[in-house]
């Protein structure tokens, strides 16, 4: 086995670690080892692809993963603020509400839903949305 495929294969492992883990700390150390195995491939000698391997994983831990963090969070804000716009509103219950959950239904749209105190709500009684927990709305009875 050439080193370029070692390489490739540790650069796959790093990946898999960051979908597992989403972090943006294995990805800079996957492209660390993108960029070390071309080196490989034209037969650079292993310790000049030790060192490229850490110069550019430092370099993308020091440059490109704020980036992508400031990114991440800016997506996470603007995500709050879709979600956020939902509470308040009035919705109808198109499934009733037990204590394993319903369906509402606000702005034509159809949400899973959970009373704010555990009470059981009708179809087609008005509740008020207090609460949005991703695709999940705590309702209470109007």
């Amino acid at each position: 086995m050439e080193l370029y495929q070692i390489w490739a294969i540790v650069c796959l492992i790093f990946l898999f670690a960051e979908i597992m883990t989403p972090s943006l700390f294995f990805l800079n150390l996957s492209l660390g080892c993108a960029v070390a195995g071309i080196f490989g491939y034209y037969k650079f000698s292993y310790p000049t692809q030790i060192w490229v391997f850490v110069i550019v994983s430092v370099l993308c831990l020091i440059i490109l993963r704020p980036l992508l963090l400031k990114k991440k969070n800016n997506n996470e804000n603007i995500n709050s603020v879709i979600e956020g716009k939902y509470i308040g509103l009035e919705a109808t219950v198109v499934d009733e509400i037990t204590e394993n959950g319903g369906k509402i239904k606000v702005f034509d749209e159809i949400w899973n839903a959970k009373s704010s105190n555990g009470e059981n709500i009708s179809k087609d009684t008005k509740v008020k949305i207090i609460k949005n927990e991703s695709l999940l709305m705590i309702v209470e009875k109007i």
